[in-house]
């Protein structure tokens, strides 16, 4: 990653993640209780739904992805952001929840700096490649 895109990444993170909460959700969604306010059903793209994603994955088709199990996205972290980085990251297929509680990424990575996500990468040369004459 480049000066400038690695510096886009950062200020994106630092602007619009706003705090940690995989606990709380993990703790509401585990209760899946109407006292949770949350549930499953509402989360935004946790499964991979079209054949073009799919093979970016590296199958043939959706369905062959569905019958090995492996159409789920994985959340290995929870954490509220920003409405515009709750927008962007839907439109990008990442795992988001909007809730009582405010609006939630569901983070496929973990162990290493947001900033350094390949989705962080991704938002980041956007706004760099708007921003250029």
């Amino acid at each position: 990653m480049n000066d400038e895109l690695h510096d886009a990444a950062k200020r994106i993170v630092e602007t619009h993640i706003i705090m940690n909460a995989s606990l709380l959700v993990t703790d509401i969604l585990r209760l899946d209780t109407e006292m949770g306010h949350i549930s499953w059903e509402d989360v935004q793209n946790l499964y991979i739904d079209t054949d073009e994603d799919a093979q970016e994955e590296g199958y043939a088709s959706l369905r062959e992805m569905q019958d090995d199990g492996a159409d789920q996205q994985e959340v290995l972290e929870w954490w509220f952001v920003t409405e515009w980085l709750f927008n962007a990251l839907r439109e990008k297929n990442e795992v988001v929840l909007h809730s009582d509680y405010g609006r939630l990424w569901g983070r496929g990575a973990s162990g290493q700096a947001i900033y350094m996500d390949s989705i962080m990468e991704e938002l980041a040369k956007e706004l760099i490649e708007r921003n250029t004459p």
